[in-house]
């Protein structure tokens, strides 16, 4: 009896490069394990360093003990006060950018804004304005007047001020702002 086979041919030019393959590999692997163990001996020389850090903020958490905390009727005074502050931050109001644009708008050129003081909430605006003539002065007044922007203009102070040769009038001029 005659038994034949067919066996593949073998592939002579693949062993090579594959056996070199192999040990590249297996160096890597080998170098990767040395890198390791050279951190891992850095660590553990780290490692009473550490400790003794660890130690010493220990020791001072100790000498500085918890804080102390006031009162419970002064938190509950701040926590009413935080409350009250909060609540006037959140109150819608007049943005000051507008009062400025439509003061841009209505003050002559004569004029000049020394004060302005805006209140916000109440839409009342207090301005003390310097110009060197009286007229310039009563043509804000009329320009405030028939703005559209404000409403109850007052004329609450009028004075000369400065020196005998370099004399302005000065006006303090009290308005609201107009509802839209």
């Amino acid at each position: 009896m005659k038994l034949t086979t067919n066996f593949a041919p073998p592939v002579g030019r693949m062993v090579w490069p594959a056996t070199v393959a192999v040990w590249l590999l297996a160096l890597f692997l080998v170098a990767a394990m040395l890198a390791l163990a050279a951190q891992r001996a850095e660590l553990r020389a780290q490692v009473p360093r550490l400790r003794a850090r660890v130690a010493q903020l220990a020791q001072r958490r100790v000498q500085v003990g918890s804080p102390q905390l006031p009162p419970a009727d002064e938190l509950a005074a701040l926590r009413h006060r935080v409350a009250r502050i909060n609540t006037l931050a959140e109150t819608p109001g007049v943005a000051p950018l507008a009062v400025l644009q439509a003061l841009e708008t209505t003050l002559p050129d004569a004029v000049y804004l020394v004060s302005l003081r805006i209140d916000a909430v109440g839409g009342e605006v207090s301005l003390l304005a310097e110009s060197g003539r009286s007229a310039a002065l009563s043509d804000l007044l009329h320009r405030l007047e028939a703005s559209k922007a404000f409403a109850d203009v007052q004329l609450v102070q009028q004075q000369a001020v400065g020196t005998a040769d370099r004399q302005r009038e000065r006006a303090e001029v009290h308005l609201r702002l107009a509802k839209d």
